[in-house]
């Protein structure tokens, strides 16, 4: 195992011109009409290797469902990053968070959404063709919208939850000192009033659809971050455990089957309702214990939280073939070659990095040789 030095400081890629043609080329040839993209993020969702041989859950089941629906499964895919924020950023920027200016943590997601929109790589380059980015998050990362971000929230025709999902409003929570503090218990009210389950953004996506709520129109980018198998963990059936139950690591297997499981409804839900779409299941990071210094990287936690789930459905018009050891930057400008932008596929390479809890937040390693 070679672990090296990356960067002193994280890096948030700002150097895109607003112009999408000054920096990457359109292929003329593909139709970027008529295409909708869910890209779809599990958190800490890993691998069926991980999830048959640690977890002793059979998913052979799951397996045929894939076949039979033309889901295909990236079987090597290495997460690039270890921690969410990292990981979306990532995803946001379609590269790897190197060789520019340094910045603070307000410029990574979830805080790049609700500070910085401007400076968002791939809300910019789909605002330069036309698509609609959507949003739906979580208690975590919640949705606030704006002229670039459209947000799924279901059943919000509640005129509280409106002035609370108001931009104006959450941009001042989101600044002031006790920001953090007061969108816990405005999630947790909008929970109450709703009546829905705020971190089940899977089954609110497939509540959209079905209500037709939100008409996704032809160019729409629909990204989502459901936080599961993630804790608070579920049961099969996905009702979120009580007490204890919901953080003991015990239940993390009964997360995972209920995470499968939305993921073979929505995917029927999606195919029937949008059959042209183009669809991304991926993890953000994988399972177990995050770490606090270099030393302690092993082989184990190497397997632990970097085996990720990532799975894509998409019709014929994306004539490459698949690479089944794309992370998720690969993966992200897969997805955007498919849709007519001539992006090259990158060196695939997995970092570690902290929490700013952490001594060494800001700081990066690139993992190598495992």
């Amino acid at each position: 195992l070679f672990v090296s030095y990356y960067s002193k400081k994280i890096f948030f890629n700002q150097n895109y011109s607003s112009k999408v043609n000054d920096f990457i080329k359109i292929d003329q040839s593909i139709n970027l009409e008529k295409k909708k993209i869910f890209y779809i993020i599990l958190d800490e969702l890993p691998s069926l290797e991980y999830i048959d041989n640690e977890l002793n859950i059979d998913s052979s089941r799951f397996k045929n469902f894939a076949i039979s629906n033309n889901l295909e499964f990236f079987s090597k895919t290495k997460s690039n990053y270890n921690r969410t924020y990292l990981t979306i950023t990532s995803i946001l920027n379609f590269d790897y968070l190197s060789n520019v200016k340094y910045v603070n943590k307000d410029n990574f997601y979830p805080n790049i959404l609700y500070k910085d929109e401007v400076n968002i790589p791939l809300l910019n380059l789909l605002d330069e063709i036309d698509f609609k980015f959507y949003f739906a998050g979580n208690e975590w990362a919640r949705c606030i919208p704006n002229k670039k971000i459209n947000c799924i929230n279901f059943n919000n025709d509640n005129l509280i939850v409106k002035i609370l999902n108001d931009y104006g409003t959450t941009s001042f929570f989101s600044n002031s000192l006790i920001g953090n503090f007061l969108f816990s218990h405005i999630n947790s009210f909008i929970q109450k009033i709703n009546n829905t389950d705020s971190n089940n953004s899977i089954e609110n996506l497939a509540l959209t659809i079905k209500n037709e709520s939100v008409k996704f129109e032809d160019n729409s980018f629909i990204f989502v971050h459901h936080l599961s198998p993630h804790t608070p963990y579920r049961s099969k059936d996905c009702k979120i455990l009580r007490g204890d139950e919901r953080t003991n690591p015990n239940n993390f297997s009964s997360s995972v089957q209920c995470s499968l499981g939305q993921i073979e409804k929505i995917t029927k839900l999606i195919i029937k309702t949008y059959p042209n779409s183009i669809i991304v299941f991926q993890g953000d990071h994988g399972h177990g214990k995050n770490i606090a210094q270099i030393s302690e990287i092993d082989s184990s936690f190497v397997f632990n939280k970097y085996s990720i789930f990532n799975a894509i459905y998409s019709k014929s018009s994306c004539n490459e073939n698949f690479n089944p050891s794309f992370g998720q930057v690969n993966t992200i400008r897969f997805v955007l070659r498919c849709i007519g932008f001539e992006l090259k596929k990158v060196k695939e390479k997995s970092f570690v990095g902290f929490s700013d809890k952490q001594q060494l937040f800001g700081q990066l390693y690139e993992i190598k040789d495992y």
